[in-house]
């Protein structure tokens, strides 16, 4: 039996300790957050009780990837290889579907920061996503292609057209990669530099939905406390 799903991916720009309350007034089922502290060792208790059904990855304590649910579904870590990687959660949401949450940056892969960070990912894992969502801050647009290398944002996008998986703001705006109308990133704040790289990419069919949404956080209201913008879908799954 579908039911309906609201996912928030959110690059929160640190100190999730003290901003976690302001996203959960998007009222989402999963949250995925980028730069956020991990429950375990933070001194905040709202926080730590807020965050106890969470799965969270990341070299620094204060900073790294984290997945949770405070509605009560079970978060299950799922057993594929993300050695090197950084930060990819691979997991099962409330027994039904998996995900993939996403943090692309520079790495230990110098041949493979950022988006190659993803694109890595797929060559291990390609056989197991036709219908997973991938969702999170991916630091990339084709803006930036090039090729000089054998790999690019693009190229990532055309591997997940290839099973299925489209990004969702794309395809329910109907908007061309590059030419985003709502970008969910101002570098250092700045209002004169949108960019457009967080996303959540789902199988086409979910997405084509007549319920299917996309929202992009407005900027007047997050600006104050990141550089990012929240992103949220709802999808009946």
């Amino acid at each position: 039996m579908s039911q309906k799903l609201k996912i928030v991916t959110w690059n929160c720009n640190g100190k999730f300790r003290e901003k976690y309350e302001e996203i959960t007034k998007l009222d989402a089922d999963l949250y995925i957050i980028q730069e956020c502290e991990n429950p375990l060792t933070t001194k905040n208790e709202g926080y730590k009780e807020w965050g106890q059904n969470h799965l969270w990855i990341g070299t620094n304590h204060h900073k790294g990837l984290g997945v949770f649910s405070p509605a009560g579904h079970s978060i299950e870590l799922l057993d594929w290889d993300v050695t090197g990687l950084e930060y990819f959660i691979p997991f099962k949401f409330s027994n039904r579907r998996n995900f993939v949450a996403a943090w692309c940056h520079g790495a230990k892969m110098p041949t493979y920061s950022y988006i190659g960070q993803l694109w890595q990912f797929l060559l291990r894992h390609k056989g197991k996503l036709s219908d997973s969502i991938i969702a999170g801050d991916l630091n990339s647009n084709p803006i930036w292609d090039t090729r000089a290398r054998n790999w690019n944002h693009s190229d990532v996008t055309r591997e997940l057209r290839e099973m299925g998986i489209v990004s969702a703001y794309h395809h329910i705006r109907n908007e061309v990669p590059g030419k985003e109308l709502s970008p969910t990133f101002f570098l250092q704040k700045n209002l004169l530099k949108p960019y457009h790289i967080d996303y959540i990419f789902a199988n086409e069919s979910i997405l084509s939905a007549s319920d299917s949404t996309i929202e992009i956080g407005e900027t007047e209201t997050w600006i104050k406390i990141s550089d990012h913008m929240p992103v949220k879908a709802t999808l009946v799954i």
